[in-house]
């Protein structure tokens, strides 16, 4: 078996050209180096160092251990989401919704007495609301969502 690891960070997304970043998909690996700009970078740092901080602080590394647990294409994709002290499943599902379609992302397992987990919940959900349901807005329907 093959298996290929990837690290990567969506907190550069804010800093690409948005028609290229359609153009290219979103992927910072695909950007060339003419969109670095260190005095952008350093302001990124600067705006998530108290996350980065935080993570540290409660042992995550910044690698997300992912396995798919259920796969019925097209409707749904559930997979499970381990670092640090997080064991925790995201599910993605198509539901239909009168002439269209409606995506549920859900990220379930936190332990929600423990203020850590409370805290890493917010951050991930900050990701899939501020990142990821933006960026498909714009990618699927031309404006963001």
């Amino acid at each position: 078996m093959v298996k290929e690891v990837y690290f990567f960070t969506e907190m550069g997304y804010t800093a690409y050209p948005q028609d290229e970043a359609r153009q290219r998909g979103y992927n910072n690996l695909l950007f060339p180096n003419e969109h670095f700009s260190p005095e952008r970078a350093r302001e990124l740092y600067a705006m998530y160092f108290d996350e980065l901080v935080y993570c540290t602080e409660h042992g995550f590394d910044g690698i997300v251990h992912c396995e798919v647990l259920d796969l019925e294409p097209p409707r749904l994709m559930r997979f499970s989401w381990r670092g640090g002290n997080l064991d925790t499943v995201v599910t993605w599902s198509l539901v239909p919704e009168g002439t269209g379609t409606r995506l549920l992302i859900t990220h379930d397992g936190f332990d929600d007495t423990d203020p850590a987990q409370r805290m890493t919940m917010g951050i991930l959900g900050g990701g899939w609301r501020g990142h990821l349901i933006r960026r498909l807005g714009t990618l699927l329907g031309g404006d963001e969502a």
